[in-house]
């Protein structure tokens, strides 16, 4: 059938759509919040989710580009690629050791998203094709949670757990450390989060 040529969108304005269209479909920043849940020993303050009892004080803080500056460079970059930073501090409380290996831990979400933290090697092939690659790493050394870590009584560590990106279309989130150590007892940690889109956030929140 023939259509005369006034029907005929101009081929630079439906270029234009198209690249409206795309940009208005890319997925706006997304930043993760401690859930109010009723779990045992845990509660939130500000942006941190907080495990606590006799013997152990775990926190939870999501980095983002607002409140990771003291940390490496590396970090900021991750961030924008959408990767999940943790900053975990773990205070022992006790009279015996701590012990936690980041390899029990898990980040997943409600779209069946499981994923390990991000070991040494694994950040290595992530940042071998930066700039200077070799230095961000380098200044990530004792940073993060990649081995096995002890913490003697009355001690505290403060490291970072780092995960690879959460599914596109998720909007919840459980950080989970499994058998951390207090002696010879093991205890099981539960941080939910929401993540929402940043532009959503209110000042409140």
């Amino acid at each position: 059938m023939y259509l005369p040529p006034r029907f005929f969108l101009p081929l630079s304005l439906l270029c234009l759509f198209l690249l409206l269209g795309g940009c208005a479909s890319k997925n706006e920043p997304r930043v993760l919040l401690p859930a109010s849940v009723a779990l045992p020993h845990y509660s939130t303050s500000d942006k941190t989710g907080i495990f606590s009892n006799d013997s152990l004080r775990v926190t939870a803080t999501p980095l983002s580009m607002d409140n990771s500056l003291r940390h490496p460079l590396l970090v900021r970059e991750l961030l924008k690629m959408e990767h999940p930073v943790f900053s975990i501090t773990i205070e022992n409380l006790s009279d015996k050791k701590v012990i936690f290996n980041p390899d029990f831990s898990s980040a997943t979400d409600n779209r069946l998203g499981f994923r390990r933290p991000l070991d040494h090697t694994d950040l290595f092939f992530l940042v071998r094709s930066m700039e200077g690659g070799g230095k961000l790493l380098k200044n990530m050394k004792g940073r993060f949670y990649d081995l096995t870590e002890t913490v003697p009584p009355g001690g505290r560590s403060d490291k970072l757990l780092i995960f690879k990106p959460f599914e596109e279309k998720s909007t919840k989130a459980t950080l989970t450390m499994q058998e951390v150590y207090v002696g010879d007892e093991t205890v099981q940690l539960t941080f939910p989060f929401l993540l929402i889109v940043e532009s959503k956030i209110s000042p409140t929140d």
